[in-house]
């Protein structure tokens, strides 16, 4: 991967590694930061956001597909029904958090409606994520520098894929959000299509059934586009009853 920037090899590799580790540890924690200096009532917000991964993904989904993975039948399944793998996959994911994001939610609904409690819990719920995913990096480019050259700027695309994946769980905290504070149903239901998307377009790049740039580009075109129109749609219906 080649970039109009004039780098090349380690130069290229210590550029996106800086790029990405910038976005994975960067974004949530200035995001932190800045409730705790300038918001910080919304500072519970956040942490909620980071609860509703914590414990969606981590504490639950995660260890029930490893332990899935360990049976016979789910192993065949997965080998021989690659699609409704992913599928199952993708919508389990949606489930899963959606489903904690609207838990966690529902306390706000005795309290005025707030754009910045979507934002903010969004950023946490995806930048956990990000920090899991910069954390699991971090160590190998630290502990091994010149790994960094020989990525050759392949990881500038995993850290757009970052910024990209923090603006859908923005855009889907929007939609439960509004689904909790006006009581639409369809709201939340519309997340959870769109994440459940997401995760196949993701699935379907890990497979190479997909060109993984493609995929790429495809994902910050809809996080940017969905981002953007949900708000627009949650901001004008905000004071509806």
């Amino acid at each position: 991967m080649r970039f109009a920037l004039g780098l090349k090899g380690e130069a290229l590799g210590f550029v996106s590694a800086v790029f990405f580790l910038a976005v994975c540890f960067g974004v949530p924690l200035g995001a932190l930061a800045w409730c705790l200096l300038r918001e910080r009532k919304l500072t519970g917000v956040f942490f909620l956001g980071v609860a509703s991964f914590l414990v969606s993904q981590v504490l639950l989904r995660l260890p029930l597909l490893e332990a899935l993975g360990n049976t016979a039948w789910f192993a065949v399944f997965s080998a021989t029904q690659p699609m409704l793998y992913i599928l199952a996959l993708a919508a389990s994911a949606a489930l899963f958090e959606e489903t904690a994001r609207f838990l966690l939610l529902r306390p706000q609904r005795t309290r005025a409606f707030d754009l910045r409690v979507p934002l903010v819990f969004g950023i946490g719920h995806g930048g956990l994520e990000a920090l899991l995913t910069g954390a699991g990096v971090a160590p190998l480019l630290f502990a091994s520098p010149e790994q960094a050259g020989l990525l050759d700027g392949a990881l500038f695309v995993s850290g757009f894929e970052r910024l990209s994946a923090m603006a859908c769980h923005v855009a889907f905290t929007f939609l439960v959000y509004y689904a909790v504070m006006r009581r639409k149903p369809a709201a939340f239901g519309l997340a959870l299509l769109l994440h459940c998307l997401v995760d196949v377009g993701a699935g379907l790049a890990s497979t190479a059934l997909i060109p993984l740039f493609l995929f790429e580009l495809l994902l910050a075109v809809f996080a940017v586009a969905q981002l953007w129109l949900v708000f627009k749609f949650v901001s004008k219906r905000k004071d509806s009853i």
